[in-house]
């Protein structure tokens, strides 16, 4: 499954958001929003996510321990 949140001034990803979807989503843009921060509780309990796209966002905390669980190697733009 893809998901496009691009473009949508997006500042918090609240952790149950991507809960129905975990184990499907493979590729995630969240391009061009607001984003301060990711972290584990958020965005690393998507375990199938194989590409990520966070470019053009005001990240300042990607925590170490984000990408973790995921079971692919994850591509980052």
């Amino acid at each position: 499954m893809d998901l496009d949140l691009s473009h949508n001034n997006i500042s918090v990803i609240e952790v149950p958001f991507f809960e129905p979807i975990k184990d499907e989503l493979k590729v995630l843009n969240l391009s061009r929003n607001s984003l301060a921060e990711v972290s584990p509780d958020n965005i690393g309990q998507l375990r199938r996510l194989r590409s990520v796209d966070l470019s053009h966002n005001a990240l300042s905390v990607i925590e170490p321990r984000t990408f973790l669980a995921m079971r692919w190697t994850v591509t980052f733009y």
